[in-house]
């Protein structure tokens, strides 16, 4: 009962490993791509993929990129989220971030990696092109918004025994893994501030929001560890 639902790549997986996937000495090297070259795949609707932290993507990242942090749990992520078989241009801090990302998606049988940025996002903002940005808030600055009335949506993407151990009374609940079918829940015209255990889903989750036309996300940083070793009120629900 206490497991995690399994990954949309499991079944994926299953029929690779039964028909021999391929050895990661096989897979070509990504294309260096020029942010002109990126801007025009991001605007044909391939896949961007930025692997940098969560402060770093909030700072600036290219709009609509989908952020899933090598930090964390990021095989497990990519391939519960990402779509199977589409091209992927990745925004890494340095070319060596490249081929980890590119061999820890194939282990999860995502082997569509097209290409790079080169420069990153340092070369994209000097190329003139639009960043967009996330808002990082801490616990303590969530917890006086909630207070003041101007939080907008609080949103806790945790799984469902996570939010039932303990949660802010005032948020909604759509686990990581739903948010993408379960958006319309939420209001995207109002402010959302999104929660997790730590920072890291929460940010997957701005930029899944991201793409569906929210323009006002806010990433709390530390998550409901940080919540609650700051002593703030939780409920728990049964």
């Amino acid at each position: 009962a206490d497991l995690p639902e399994a990954p949309a790549y499991f079944g994926r997986d299953v029929e690779a490993n039964r028909g021999g996937a391929a050895s990661l000495a096989e897979l070509g090297k990504p294309a260096t791509l020029s942010p002109a070259e990126v801007d025009a795949r991001r605007k044909a609707g391939q896949v961007i993929l930025d692997v940098r932290f969560s402060a770093a993507f909030g700072t600036g990242h290219v709009p609509g990129a989908v952020h899933i942090g090598l930090s964390g749990q990021f095989a497990s992520w990519a391939g519960a989220l990402l779509p199977a078989g589409s091209p992927i241009v990745l925004v890494t801090e340095d070319d060596a971030q490249v081929a980890e990302t590119q061999a820890r998606l194939a282990r999860v049988g995502i082997e569509s990696v097209a290409g790079f940025l080169e420069g990153g996002v340092a070369a994209w903002d000097a190329a003139g092109l639009p960043l967009a940005t996330t808002e990082q808030v801490s616990v303590d600055e969530l917890a006086a918004r909630i207070a003041e009335g101007g939080a907008g949506q609080v949103l806790d993407v945790r799984r469902p025994g996570e939010w039932q151990a303990g949660h802010i009374a005032s948020a909604a609940h759509i686990p990581l893994n739903e948010l993408a079918t379960k958006a319309g829940q939420l209001d995207a015209a109002r402010p959302v501030s999104i929660i997790c255990a730590s920072g890291y889903r929460s940010s997957i989750a701005t930029s899944l929001l991201e793409q569906k036309g929210f323009s006002h996300l806010i990433n709390v940083v530390g998550g409901m560890n940080a919540w609650t070793a700051g002593r703030l009120d939780t409920v728990a629900s049964r």
